[in-house]
């Protein structure tokens, strides 16, 4: 019988009671749904939710349904006083004949538990915490602060570089010989490298918080990060004034002057793009969030100037928006115009790196430039081209 009994002793979603699966997978956050596991039910289709089918034959033995279809096998049980759940495996790469014997080999081993003989603790460990549980977990736990554009680039590295390499692999038994191996790869691929090992680095170091790692012994910590180009573009004075030029040619003047804006304040363009009249006070932008936290903006006599040539809206309008609601993506715009003005190899961002060269050329030390464009870490402003960019 493919039917699941549930705690009532009816049947389930096969019975005659009339009961759908959505109805049941409803159920589960109260009433845990049991069958006998096996192929035919781990072949089910998950129904968009989390929730758990628990066998009725071997206790603690489960099937774990994830909300984006991913299935696993687990075990749930107590070990001296404390609830633990250990993944056995993907329901893909483990048939359940094969599950069903894991299990009964775990119960196995609790039954050990008390006898004179110490436990092998660390090694059963080593053997059943595979990586993508380890990653199953942090996602759902989110012990992090990561901002929403981050979190998505974060976990799509997860998925595409970290996930493949180190996913059925055992999680205390990885050692920096693997990540130094796996870094050899990537060698092609050194921004997102780069970006990849300070996750990995997160993840070993949330393993050790929860204790299947032990302190101090995250082999991600310390990976030398691969060598990159770094491609610094600085506005010449001709540029600057072709530019300005062509801005004052424009004729979406409400999206040059969110570019003039740009120049002389070295924003972001997200910051300015985003920016709402309640942002906007005496002297300063007030941005309560932007990529490093909230930010102060010093505003030149320029700058003060553009805004104050703009029609003022309520505090919850956007700045540089038409109908003050739809914010000005300036990418797109920009993409289209600096063939006009003659600049097609340079970014906004290029402009933001212009603004401190111009900056660090008329006095002002690296650091306070840094705190000026809102970097958290100081030696952002390391480069050559900070100290010397040519203004010809």
């Amino acid at each position: 019988m493919n039917g699941f009994v549930d705690i009532d002793g009816g049947l389930g979603p096969h019975s005659k009671s009339g009961r759908t699966d959505a109805q049941y997978s409803q159920r589960t956050a109260t009433q845990p749904l049991k069958a006998r596991l096996n192929g035919n039910v781990a072949r089910r289709a998950a129904t968009g939710k989390n929730f758990y089918i628990w066998d009725t034959e071997i206790p603690g033995f489960g099937l774990r349904f994830r909300a984006n279809g991913t299935k696993r096998w687990i075990t749930r049980f107590f070990e001296r006083g404390k609830a633990r759940t250990v993944t056995l495996g993907a329901v893909a790469e483990m048939p359940a004949k094969e599950a069903r014997l894991a299990a009964q080999q775990r119960l196995k081993q609790l039954a050990l538990i008390g006898l004179p003989k110490k436990p092998a603790h660390n090694q059963s460990k080593a053997q059943t915490t595979v990586f993508a549980a380890l990653v199953d977990t942090f996602l759902e736990d989110r012990p992090f602060a990561w901002k929403p554009r981050t979190e998505k680039r974060h976990i799509a590295c997860i998925r595409s570089a970290i996930l493949p390499q180190f996913g059925e692999r055992c999680v205390e038994g990885l050692r920096r010989e693997d990540v130094m191996r796996w870094r050899d790869t990537r060698i092609g691929n050194t921004k997102c490298f780069n970006i990849e090992i300070a996750v990995l680095s997160a993840l070993f170091e949330y393993a050790e918080k929860l204790g299947i790692r032990k302190i101090d012994t995250n082999p991600a910590r310390g990976i030398p990060r691969l060598k990159q180009t770094i491609r610094e573009r600085f506005l010449t004075l001709p540029e600057y004034r072709r530019l300005f030029q062509r801005l004052d040619e424009c004729d979406d003047q409400l999206r040059a002057n969110s570019i003039r804006l740009l120049l002389h304040t070295g924003a972001r363009h997200m910051e300015i793009g985003g920016l709402r009249w309640g942002h906007v006070s005496s002297g300063r932008l007030e941005i309560p969030d932007s990529k490093t936290g909230p930010k102060t903006i010093l505003l030149s006599r320029q700058a003060q100037g553009i805004l104050a040539s703009l029609p003022r809206g309520d505090d919850h309008d956007l700045v540089f928006s038409p109908n003050g609601r739809t914010p000005a993506y300036l990418g797109k715009f920009w993409m289209n115009f600096r063939s006009r003005a003659g600049l097609p190899d340079v970014r906004l961002h290029d402009l933001r790196h212009s603004y401190a060269s111009i900056a660090v050329q008329n006095g002002i030390n690296l650091a306070h430039v840094g705190r000026l464009l809102g970097h958290a870490l100081p030696e952002t402003m390391n480069r050559p081209g900070f100290a010397g960019g040519s203004l010809v």
